[in-house]
């Protein structure tokens, strides 16, 4: 009942439920066999009911001990930087366009210098970006 559609793994002899097969490095692997239908079902019973699959590893032999090692190495260059604003220049940044956008969506009587209470809320300057221009604020998220 609790079997699943999933195969049986069984790695040199050792049945394993549940089993990820990224856990096995592919140049460990020296051979996978699949058993199917009546064949793995006389062998392991009801957890081969969805098949078997056999792995055998170059790892599980007798006889002389054999170490190998790998060894890999990248490194990363940043080509072309972005020069990015401080809060500052962001700041300052911020104002001319709110001013820009004002004086041009009038350009007869609207004026940078114009305080943001005269302004519609879309134009406005935030009081600590006015009034504290060397504050280090967090960039708003939308209009002001």
């Amino acid at each position: 009942m609790t079997a699943g559609t999933n195969p049986l793994f069984v790695v040199d002899g050792v049945p394993l439920e549940n089993f990820n097969l990224n856990m096995i490095n592919p140049q460990d692997i020296e051979s996978v066999d699949v058993l199917k239908d009546a064949s793995s079902a006389a062998i392991y019973g009801s957890r081969g009911a969805s098949g078997v699959i056999l792995i055998t590893t170059k790892l599980g032999k007798p006889g002389k001990t054999n170490i190998s090692a790998g060894y890999e190495q990248g490194t990363q260059q940043v080509i072309r930087k972005i020069g990015m604003m401080n809060a500052q220049q962001w700041i300052n940044y911020y104002n001319d366009a709110h001013n820009n956008a004002w004086v041009d969506l009038n350009p007869a009587t609207n004026k940078a210098t114009d305080p943001s209470s005269a302004r519609p809320v879309t134009y406005r300057i935030p009081d600590d970006f006015s009034t504290n221009p060397n504050s280090l604020v967090t960039a708003p998220t939308g209009r002001m």
